[in-house]
């Protein structure tokens, strides 16, 4: 590789003294003591030559090099930040179908509540999510489906607040703890009026497809279907083995003052292979306490 250099002088037939000591036909393709001597020879062409002369040189022989050498160190300050950044959960829980609850402030005003160190965990609560009641899925279901599915197996998501309808479908497939191993009995006593109960029995016999199912297009159910559906699951003497595995906070608080949820009747559930069931417990008694109730969380928007 050699640079041509027409003499600023105009004189085309004088050689640059330079260019006469040097014999390029000399250079053996592959000699790297070659290739440093031509590296050489360039440079000591370019040092007299003006700066704007030798910047165009150099991007022109090495732009490519620049550029891939700025996209790696650009790459690699990324993943150190996104590294050094990272926070485990200390609480994942999901608000499904609350409406517009800002996700930020709660997440924000539970972490101090439940004395979790923003500065070392991270603390959220996704208010944003959204699945259909008992109709086709669109695109949103999907996503949230998907979202609940890969969390729940992962064992990152903690908690769930759903409507009824949804927090059946979730139950019967096991999804749910049994509140009696997580609260105390005076705990249970305290929330005896709001526990929704779901039949063992019937969960077996659906994870074992012996369940009766419709090939009828699913329609939402009426209000008052809705509610016969409720009184039975707050009903454990009409099934064959209750299990306590949610807890109704229709009138909790927090969820009255911030409309969440509007016509539908939301109930909290602890994920069976929760790791933070302290805090998981703690943000149940958060939804009953008068004073989750601030101007920031009152705010909307996710």
């Amino acid at each position: 590789m050699r640079l041509e250099y027409k003499p600023e002088n105009g004189n085309e037939n004088k050689t640059n003294e330079a260019d006469s000591e040097f014999d390029a036909s000399k250079i053996m393709p592959g000699s790297s003591e070659n290739f440093m001597d031509e590296t050489r020879f360039q440079w000591k062409k370019m040092k007299e030559k003006p700066l704007r002369e030798k910047l165009g040189y150099f991007f022109y022989y090495y732009k490519w090099h620049l550029i891939v050498t700025i996209a790696v160190i650009i790459g690699l300050a990324s993943l150190i930040k996104a590294f050094t950044s990272h926070k485990d959960y200390a609480f994942y829980s999901m608000m499904v179908n609350s409406g517009y609850v800002n996700s930020t402030a709660l997440s924000e005003a539970f972490a101090i509540y439940a004395d979790i160190d923003l500065s070392s965990y991270d603390c959220y609560v996704d208010t944003s999510s959204t699945l259909s009641v008992n109709s086709v899925l669109g695109d949103s279901d999907i996503s949230t489906s998907t979202k609940l599915a890969a969390n729940i197996q992962a064992g990152t998501l903690d908690s769930l607040i759903m409507d009824t309808d949804n927090f059946e479908v979730y139950g019967l497939n096991g999804v749910f703890a049994d509140l009696r191993d997580i609260l105390t009995e005076d705990e249970l006593l305290t929330y005896s009026d709001n526990i929704y109960y779901m039949d063992k029995a019937e969960i077996e016999r659906y994870n074992d497809n012996d369940y009766e199912t419709s090939i009828e297009p699913a329609t939402a159910p009426t209000d008052e279907e809705r509610a016969e559906n409720i009184a039975y699951h707050q009903s454990p003497s009409e099934m064959t083995d209750p299990v306590p595995v949610g807890i109704i906070v229709k009138d909790a608080p927090f969820i009255e003052a911030t409309g969440a949820y509007r016509q539908l009747t939301p109930v909290y559930g602890i994920i069976v292979n929760s790791s933070h069931i302290k805090e998981s417990t703690s943000f149940l008694s958060y939804l009953f306490d008068e004073s989750s109730v601030s101007d920031e969380v009152l705010t909307y928007g996710f």
